[in-house]
């Protein structure tokens, strides 16, 4: 309960056996929508609806719908936090190590291509923020973000409470020596509250370009492998990775 403030609304959608009533009350309720495939990647398949009627021709009439099975419907954020006038998300890292759970204090941020409108829900220029295609176009976190000592506090809140959560995020019986590196994206509000949108399992690392890349990697490595094999020339450099839980 106490994360709740960092939520948004989700449902999950079977394409094999959709409750339209339901989600018709949901409509009500949310009035605009994005529709994404679990299975999905790099916006592939991303919709967004501002009414219930055309979702419904969509899963009806839409070959794309049926080649997922399972999907998530998201409550949209309409007021976003905006950047060069642009919507945002910050795609940030996750790091499970010994059940123990690590935020790295540094991200990406990804702009969509058009200026924010309310509206146009069509244009996926203007509501889709996913991976620049070149390198100019990227921005990180938390130099190219002003507000970023609001937002850090409130990652380090949420994924606090997410490392709470041992049965998705905790070693295999067989080895107390495990890791995992997560991708998660959130977005910020226009009143500068973050809104978690999802944890990958996949970090999305075949998108990174250097420098950043490099010390994703490296600060991994220090965590991970310095910890139990000490180096014999040791470097004390803050590895990126803050405990959390």
């Amino acid at each position: 309960p106490s994360a709740r403030k960092y939520l948004v609304f989700n449902y999950s959608v079977d394409s094999s056996n959709i409750d339209y009533k339901k989600i018709e009350k949901i409509f009500q309720k949310y009035k605009v929508m994005i529709f994404k495939p679990v299975g999905g990647a790099a916006g592939v398949g991303i919709e967004v609806f501002d009414n219930f009627d055309n979702f419904r021709k969509y899963c009806e009439s839409n070959k794309s719908f049926v080649k997922y099975k399972e999907w998530v419907l998201q409550e949209y954020i309409i007021d976003p936090l905006l950047l060069e006038g642009k919507k945002f998300h910050i795609r940030g890292y996750y790091l499970v190590h010994q059940n123990q759970k690590y935020l790295m204090d540094e991200g990406r941020i990804f702009l969509a291509k058009e200026k924010f409108v309310k509206g146009d829900y069509k244009n996926k220029n203007m509501h889709d923020t996913h991976a620049p295609e070149e390198e100019k176009d990227i921005k990180y976190y938390p130099q190219d973000l002003k507000i970023s000592k609001i937002i850090q506090k409130q990652l380090k809140d949420l994924f606090t409470l997410t490392g709470s959560i041992d049965e998705y995020f905790k070693c295999f019986t067989e080895s107390n020596d495990c890791y995992q590196l997560f991708g998660f994206d959130v977005m910020i509000t226009k009143d500068y509250q973050v809104k978690i949108l999802e944890v990958n399992s996949g970090p999305g690392t075949r998108s990174l370009i250097m420098p950043f890349w490099k010390k994703l990697f490296e600060n991994q490595l220090k965590l991970m492998v310095d910890t139990t094999f000490p180096p014999k020339n040791k470097v004390d450099e803050d590895s990126g990775f803050k405990l959390v839980y």
